[in-house]
C-alpha cells in the first residue's frame, strides 16, 4: 500500500476525532441559511442587524444576473435567490434611500421570476420543498415581490399547494410542539402556521433547532422572548473553525457524528446525494457485505426462504450498476471530470468485482476500469480536499472531509481481485437457461445493430437476462395454455433483446421497465400463439363468434372502469370467465393489461384508451386469423402466389390488420409511464396524433421487416404474407417457371422499399415527438438507433428475422 495514502488517512481521522469534543463540519457555507441569518435584528424591529458579516456575504456572492449561485440544480438557485432577496427587502426598509440596495433588489427580484419560469420545482428532490418556497414565495407578498401567474404556472402551484396541505394535514399543530422531528429543521417553512413561543423548549442542548441556522434564525426572529441560547449557537456557528472567516454558514452544523461515522464505518444512512454514483456505491457495498453473511447457512436458508426473489435481485441490480458505470466512464479514466464521483465509481466497482456472478463473466474491462480510476485520482491528489456541490438538504452543500475520505477509500482498493465470495446455489444461474443465453447471445451478435457491440457487454446483458428471466418465470400469471419449451426459447431471446438494446445506448433503462416491457413483449408473443394454434384451429367456421365474445368482453370492461362504484377497477364476474375456455383466457389476459398499477392510477380518458387499444389488437388477431384460413383454401401454383380477393379493399397488408396486431396497444401502455412521470403523451391534440403516427409507422416497419424474412415459413405454413397481396404481383418478371426465385426476390426488394420509406417516416416523427415534449427528456437518440444498413439476411431462418425485428422496433 502506498505510504503516503496511509500517512493521509491517518492524518483525516485525527482530525475529525480532533473536532469530536468540541463540535464541528466541513459543510460548505450556504447562501439560503446566511440569508436567514441576516435578516435577525436585535432587538427585534430595533434595524440593528445582528450579524451583518452575514449580509455583507450575501452582497459579495449577488451574481451579475441578480441571481445566486444555483449549486447543482435550478432550485438551489431559487431557495438562494428567494432568501437573499427577502433579506435585500428587509434591509431596504431600515434604508429606503441606498440606491444600490435598490438596484440588487430589483435585479434579484427579475431573476428569481426568470428561474421560477424556467424550473419544474415539482420535480425536485430537495428537503421538504414544497412548504419551503411557497412560505417563501409567500414572504416576499409581504415585501410586495408578487410572482404572477406568467411566472407561476397556476397548474404548479396549485400542485405544490396540495402537496403542502396534505403533509400539513397530517400534521397537527400540537405534534410540532410535543416532540423533536426532522421538521424543526426547517421551521421557517412553517411561518404563519405554528407558534414559535411554543417551539422554545425543543431547542438542542448546544442552542439549535436541529442543528440548522436557519431554523433556528427563524426561531429567534418570530419567538416573542429573546432566546440567549439560540443566539449563542449561532454565534458559534458563525465563528466555526473553517481557516479564514467569510460571513457565512453552513445549511447544518454541527455535523461532527455524521462525517465521523462516515469516515470511521461508511454506514451512515440518512445521507442524500445528487448523482447516481453514489447510491450505486452505498448499493454494492451493502450487497457484499449480505453475501458475506450468507456464508452462515442458517441465516442464508431463513432469508431465501422469506425473500427467494433476492437470488435473481442482487445479481440483476448489480449488473445494471456494472453497465452503467463502465459505459459512463471518460477516456481520462474519470466519471463526470470530478474526484468525488469517480471515487464512488471506483469503490462500486471493486465490490462487484467479488460478486461470484461477476467473477464467471470476462472481467478484463471491469479491472481496467478501476485503475484508470484509480489513475485519475492519484493524478488530481490535490483536488481531494475540494468537496463539490454533490449532497442535498435544503440546498445542495459540499463536504471536503467526505470528498478526502471517499478519494482515499478508492485509491485503496486493490488492483488485483479479491477473494470470491461463496454463496448458495440459488444465486447460480440454471445451467438450461446459461446454455439458452449463450445461444441467444450467439445468434443477436449476427444482426446489425448488435454486431458491433463490445462482448463484454453482451455477455453482461446475456447474464442479467438469464436472471430477470427466473424472475419474471417465477411470478409471471400463466394466463395462456404453455407451449413447454418453445415458451423458454423465446422468453430469453425477449429478456436478452431488453437488455442488449438498453445497454446498447450506454444509459440503461430502469429494470422496472425492463421487467414490464418484457413481460408486455411476452404477453403479446403469446397472443400470437394462442391465436394460431387455438384459435384458427377450433373457429375457422365462425371467427365472428370470436369478435362478438371480445367485444363483449371489452365492453364489459370498460364499463366496469368507468364505474365510480368500482374506482376504475374491473373484476370478472364467475359466470363469465366459465363460459368457455377460449373466453377464460382472453378475460384473463384483458383482465392483465388493466390491472396494471399504472393502468389502475392513470386518467379516465387513458384507460378508455387501454381498453379500445387492446380490443383493436385482440379483433385484428381474429381478422389475421380469418386471412389465413380463407389465404389456405385458395389454390396456389406459384412460389409467392397472390391472394385471390381481399375482404378489406382499400387496404394495404401494411397498413391495416399488421398493424393493429403487432403493436399500438403496447405503446399506449408504455405512455402510460409517461404519464407516470408527470406527463400525459396523450394529454394535447397535438402530442397525441404525434404518437400515434409513430406508433403506426413503427408498426408498420415491424410487419414488413417480419414479412420479409419470414416468406418461405409462411408460405410452408399458409400464412398470408404482404407479398401474396396483389399490388406485388404486378413488377415487370420473367416467364413463370425456373425464374420464380428472381421473381420473389424483386417483391421482397419492393417490399423493403416500402420499409425503408415507412422509415424515414417514424425517424421524421420521432424528432417532431421529441421537440414538442422535449421537457419530458424523450429520447432524441431513438431515430439514430433507428438507422441501419439495409437488412440483407443471409437466410430466412424465423429467429434470426424475429430477433431482428424486435430490436429494431
Amino acid at each position: 500500500m502506498d505510504a503516503s495514502l496511509l500517512a493521509q488517512s491517518k492524518s483525516l481521522l485525527a482530525f475529525v476525532a480532533s473536532q469530536c469534543s468540541s463540535g464541528g463540519g466541513s459543510f460548505s457555507s450556504s447562501i439560503y441559511d446566511t440569508a436567514w441569518l441576516s435578516m435577525i435584528q436585535k432587538p427585534p424591529g430595533s434595524g440593528t442587524w445582528l450579524f451583518p458579516e452575514c449580509f455583507s456575504f450575501i452582497l459579495e456572492h449577488q451574481l451579475s444576473t441578480g441571481a445566486w449561485a444555483s449549486y447543482a440544480s435550478p432550485v438551489d438557485g431559487i431557495l438562494n435567490t428567494a432568501a437573499a432577496l427577502l433579506s435585500l427587502k428587509k434591509h431596504r426598509r431600515v434604508c429606503p434611500d441606498d440606491q444600490d440596495l435598490a438596484l440588487r433588489s430589483q435585479k434579484a427580484e427579475a431573476a428569481l421570476r426568470r428561474l421560477v419560469a424556467g424550473t419544474d420545482i415539482s420535480s425536485s428532490d430537495r428537503v421538504g420543498l414544497e412548504l419551503l418556497v411557497l412560505n417563501h414565495l409567500t414572504l416576499l407578498e409581504t415585501e410586495g415581490v408578487i410572482l404572477g401567474s406568467d411566472v407561476l404556472d397556476p397548474r404548479l402551484l396549485r400542485k405544490l399547494r396540495a402537496l403542502r396541505g396534505e403533509k400539513l394535514a397530517k400534521l397537527p399543530t400540537s405534534s410540532v410542539y410535543a416532540v423533536t422531528s426532522t421538521l424543526h429543521h426547517s421551521l421557517e417553512a412553517l411561518i404563519g402556521y405554528i407558534d414559535f413561543n411554543k417551539v422554545g423548549r425543543l431547542l438542542a442542548e448546544n442552542g439549535s433547532m436541529l442543528a440548522s441556522p436557519a431554523s433556528t434564525a427563524a426561531y429567534l426572529m418570530y419567538a416573542s422572548e429573546w432566546d440567549y441560547r439560540a443566539e449563542s449557537y449561532l454565534r458559534r456557528v458563525l465563528n466555526r473553525d473553517v481557516g479564514e472567516a467569510d460571513g457565512g454558514v453552513p445549511s447544518a452544523w454541527p455535523t461532527t457524528n455524521f462525517e465521523a461515522s462516515w469516515v470511521w464505518k461508511g454506514d451512515v444512512n440518512d445521507k442524500w446525494h445528487i448523482h447516481d454514483s453514489y447510491w450505486m456505491s452505498l448499493l454494492s457495498r451493502a450487497f457484499l457485505l449480505f453475501l458475506e453473511r450468507l456464508r452462515d447457512k442458517r441465516f442464508c436458508d431463513e432469508v431465501l426462504h422469506r425473500a427467494p426473489a433476492l437470488s435473481e435481485q442482487i445479481p440483476v441490480i448489480s449488473l445494471q450498476i456494472l453497465i452503467k458505470l463502465l459505459a459512463s466512464q471518460g477516456k481520462d479514466g474519470s466519471w463526470d471530470g470530478s474526484c468525488e464521483i469517480t471515487a464512488h465509481a471506483v469503490l462500486s466497482l471493486s465490490s462487484i468485482s467479488r460478486f461470484p456472478w461477476i467473477r464467471k463473466l470476462p472481467r478484463d474491462r471491469l479491472f481496467i476500469s478501476i485503475e484508470q480510476g484509480k489513475s485519475f485520482l492519484k493524478a488530481n491528489r490535490e483536488d481531494w480536499k475540494r468537496g463539490q456541490h454533490l449532497w442535498i438538504e435544503k440546498v445542495t452543500y459540499s463536504s471536503n472531509i467526505l470528498s478526502e475520505a471517499y478519494c482515499l477509500a478508492a485509491a485503496m482498493v486493490p488492483s488485483t481481485p479479491s477473494q470470491e465470495i461463496q454463496v448458495d446455489q440459488a444465486f447460480t444461474l440454471p445451467d438450461e437457461v446459461a446454455l439458452g443465453v449463450r445461444k441467444a447471445e450467439e445468434l443477436i451478435c449476427r444482426t446489425p445493430l448488435l454486431s458491433q457491440f463490445d462482448r463484454e457487454f453482451l455477455r453482461f446483458s446475456g447474464v442479467q437476462a438469464g436472471y430477470l428471466f427466473c424472475a419474471i418465470r417465477l411470478r409471471r400469471q400463466h394466463i395462456f395454455p404453455s407451449t413447454g419449451e418453445r415458451d423458454k426459447k423465446y422468453q430469453l431471446f425477449t429478456a436478452l433483446i431488453w437488455t442488449a438494446c438498453s445497454a446498447l445506448r450506454g444509459q440503461p433503462v430502469s429494470i422496472r421497465v425492463l421487467c414490464e416491457m418484457m413481460e408486455l413483449s411476452m404477453l403479446i408473443y403469446e397472443v400470437d400463439e394462442f391465436m394460431e394454434d387455438f384459435v384458427e384451429q377450433n373457429f375457422s367456421e365462425n371467427f365472428h363468434e370470436v369478435d362478438m365474445l371480445i367485444d363483449d368482453i371489452c365492453s364489459r370492461a370498460g364499463t366496469s372502469l368507468a364505474s365510480e362504484d368500482t374506482g376504475g377497477y374491473w373484476e370478472p364476474d364467475s359466470e363469465q370467465i366459465a363460459l368457455s375456455p377460449l373466453r377464460t383466457v382472453l378475460t384473463r389476459f384483458v383482465t392483465k393489461m388493466l390491472h396494471h398499477q399504472m393502468a389502475i392510477s392513470t386518467p379516465a380518458d387513458l384507460k378508455k384508451r387501454l381498453v379500445l387499444e387492446l380490443k383493436t389488437f385482440l379483433l385484428a388477431h381474429v381478422a389475421q386469423a380469418a386471412d389465413n384460413y380463407r389465404f389456405r383454401l385458395q389454390k396456389h401454383s406459384y412460389a409467392v402466389p397472390a391472394v385471390v380477393a381481399s375482404h378489406r379493399p382499400g387496404e394495404t397488408e401494411e397498413r391495416a390488420t399488421a398493424i393493429d396486431k403487432t403493436l399500438p396497444s403496447v405503446f399506449t401502455d408504455h405512455g402510460r409511464t409517461f404519464y407516470s412521470w408527470g406527463t400525459n403523451l396523450y394529454g394535447t391534440a397535438r402530442t397525441a396524433y404525434m404518437a400515434e403516427d409513430v406508433c403506426r409507422h413503427l408498426a408498420s416497419l415491424c410487419r414488413m421487416y417480419n414479412d420479409y424474412g419470414s416468406v418461405a415459413r409462411d408460405g410452408d405454413e399458409g400464412n398470408l404474407n404482404s407479398l401474396n397481396f396483389p399490388e406485388f404481383h404486378t413488377l415487370p418478371c420473367p416467364a413463370r417457371g425456373d425464374d420464380t426465385e428472381d421473381m420473389r426476390e424483386r417483391m421482397k426488394s419492393e417490399l423493403m422499399w416500402i420499409a425503408e420509406y415507412e422509415r424515414r417516416g417514424l425517424e421524421m416523427a420521432m424528432a417532431q415527438l421529441a421537440d414538442e415534449v422535449g421537457s419530458m427528456d424523450l429520447d432524441t437518440q431513438a431515430p439514430t438507433a433507428l438507422r441501419a444498413e439495409k437488412k440483407e439476411f443471409v437466410n430466412e431462418d424465423p429467429d434470426v428475422v424475429q430477433v431482428q425485428l424486435q430490436i429494431t422496433s
